[in-house]
């Protein structure tokens, strides 16, 4: 490779307050950038982007508004960031070499990009039975989401009924496993059909509902069962009623 190389990266080119962002909202761009490490800053490396994590607060920081929010909104033609897996093509910090594989949490989404020694997270060593994607899910911003509900919060006990919103995405997939390996019954929801056989033929759950036609018909489907505990992933509207959702606590 050489020295100089021509980089496309994604950026905001105007807010995008509600509905899903297109392409007037997010463009891409090329910049030309000095890769070796005679030509970044000192305390500075160069990385080829491996691999990167596209998560829901993406999109929460493409309104235009904080709307109660602790991250901050994007500027106008500022890069999108996002956690991402790098390698290292040039070094001016000695704790960092050429080759060594990287966890960034707010890396560019580019195909290259000069960043501060100081935003990498840590230095990605192989482990055996574990791959660079998992730094980005089950080790990453989804697992320890996941980790958080049904571990320190829920705390379920074994023989616990355990229900999981979005059971299929990338956070259930995790927090449903975690739920089966305290020896809890996992019952979850899903958009669709196809998702719920997923959850029951390859993340072997208990229960899991697409909630097509509709939420009412999925439970009945399943008949009457107590949830001790039930993990809301936020992305749509549920029924308030009690005796079918209870919220992110023990019950």
């Amino acid at each position: 490779m050489g020295s100089v190389v021509e980089s496309r990266e994604w950026y905001l080119a105007s807010y995008s307050p509600e509905g899903v962002p297109n392409s007037d909202n997010l463009k891409l761009r090329s910049l030309s950038l000095s890769l070796d490490s005679h030509s970044i800053p000192e305390g500075h490396v160069s990385l080829e982007i491996v691999l990167i994590s596209v998560d829901p607060y993406l999109r929460t920081r493409l309104t235009g508004t904080l709307d109660g929010l602790y991250i901050a909104q994007y500027e106008v033609n500022e890069v999108i960031t996002a956690f991402a897996v790098g390698k290292v093509i040039g070094s001016r910090e000695s704790k960092y070499s050429e080759g060594d594989v990287v966890l960034v949490p707010s890396a560019p989404l580019a195909e290259y990009c000069i960043i501060p020694s100081s935003t990498i997270a840590r230095k990605i060593h192989a482990a055996t039975g574990i791959s660079l994607p998992h730094y980005l899910s089950a080790l990453g911003v989804p697992g320890f989401a996941a980790w958080v509900g049904i571990v320190v919060l829920g705390d379920p006990k074994p023989g616990s009924n355990v229900f999981i919103s979005a059971a299929s995405g990338a956070v259930g997939t995790i927090a449903g496993q975690l739920a089966k390996i305290r020896g809890c019954r996992v019952i979850g929801s899903t958009g669709s059909d196809q998702k719920a056989d997923y959850d029951l033929g390859r993340l072997f759950f208990f229960g899991s509902l697409g909630l097509r036609p509709s939420w009412h018909f999925g439970v009945n489907q399943l008949g009457p069962i107590p949830i001790h505990l039930a993990y809301r992933i936020p992305l749509g509207q549920y029924p308030t009623s009690p005796s079918v959702w209870v919220g992110s606590v023990r019950t």
